[in-house]
């Protein structure tokens, strides 16, 4: 019984009223944070004053315990919550914990930093591996990975149109570059950029949740021949300052849900923070005989959409494959 409302879930994880029967399969503090996470979500109206502000507590205080308990497992920090299950997790146990876990939470992920150049990706579940702006919310509550340099999943597209060079930033999904990380890692190494075909290119255009940016629009700064930058101030982010293109890569890269805690975050060691580009007479001369893509990288305060993916002591995070 309870393998099929798991089989079902998974192919609808929207249906609440299962998430509520498999609750009733359950004990302790997980019964309890799906059933708060039901009437959180379905009557906040109701849910004013003094009832609200009690049942906020009960599920820090359930999802207190819930922590508490898996770090005997293997479990540094549960780093997203899933209809109030614990879902991605940073894991650092062996293979018993993790199989344990499993049976106890089959809906949960293990989330874990592996090394490599680009072609490490492959090692890494599809649809799990960390784009930047997730891994700014994993570095939130992981202090160590602030200052490790890792491969994004983000895709980073230089193209032309009608003689303006374009930027394209997209997800894991629409990421040319992944679907043959291993031509991707040839070509890094024969000239730096890895050479499109039309079809990807137009497919990742397509996509909504691909980002395109008129790279003349960017203002960029240049304090060198090197690839020039967006620069933003971590103590005043004053995102009304800036145009449309400018707002629209500083919410792509640094996250919109937790952008303020993550320029508090930076601000604490760092006044500025910068998101490399190429520059536009590099775009012009590569790009003009069709799209050109990298890899992106995030160090410890910045992001670069420039980066070639040839080092082997960069990190990556997501699900290992089995």
């Amino acid at each position: 019984m309870t393998d099929n409302i798991v089989r079902d879930l998974k192919k609808n994880p929207n249906d609440w009223d299962s998430w509520l029967v498999y609750s009733d399969h359950l004990q302790g503090p997980l019964r309890a944070l799906i059933n708060i996470e039901h009437r959180l979500f379905f009557s906040p109206s109701h849910l004013e004053g003094n009832n609200y502000s009690a049942l906020m507590k009960a599920r820090e205080q359930a999802r207190n315990d819930v922590e508490e308990d898996l770090k005997k497992k293997g479990v540094s920090r549960v780093l997203d919550w899933y209809h109030g299950l614990p879902h991605d997790v940073d894991f650092n146990g062996n293979d018993k914990q993790r199989t344990e876990l499993v049976k106890w939470n089959p809906f949960i992920r293990f989330i874990e930093t592996i090394q490599g150049d680009y072609r490490a990706f492959s090692k890494l579940v599809p649809g799990t591996r960390r784009h930047v702006d997730k891994l700014w919310e994993d570095r939130l509550v992981l202090h160590e990975l602030r200052e490790m340099g890792f491969d994004t999943a983000d895709g980073a597209i230089y193209f032309m149109r009608d003689r303006k060079p374009y930027f394209a930033l997209t997800r894991e999904r629409s990421n040319p570059l992944l679907k043959n990380p291993d031509e991707a890692y040839k070509q890094f190494r024969e000239t730096r950029n890895y050479r499109l075909p039309e079809e990807d290119l137009e497919s990742a255009l397509a996509d909504p949740e691909t980002e395109v940016f008129d790279l003349s629009k960017l203002s960029l700064n240049r304090n060198s021949e090197a690839n020039p930058y967006l620069e933003l101030s971590t103590e005043n982010p004053e995102l009304d300052s800036l145009n449309d293109d400018q707002r629209r890569l500083i919410r792509r890269v640094y996250g919109k849900d937790k952008f303020y805690e993550v320029m508090s975050m930076l601000a604490k060691q760092w006044s500025t923070t910068r998101t490399f580009v190429l520059n536009l007479d590099y775009v012009r001369e590569y790009a003009s005989r069709g799209a050109i893509g990298r890899a992106s990288w995030l160090y410890n305060i910045s992001f670069g959409a420039v980066d070639y993916g040839i080092y082997s002591n960069i990190c990556l995070r997501g699900v290992l494959a089995a």
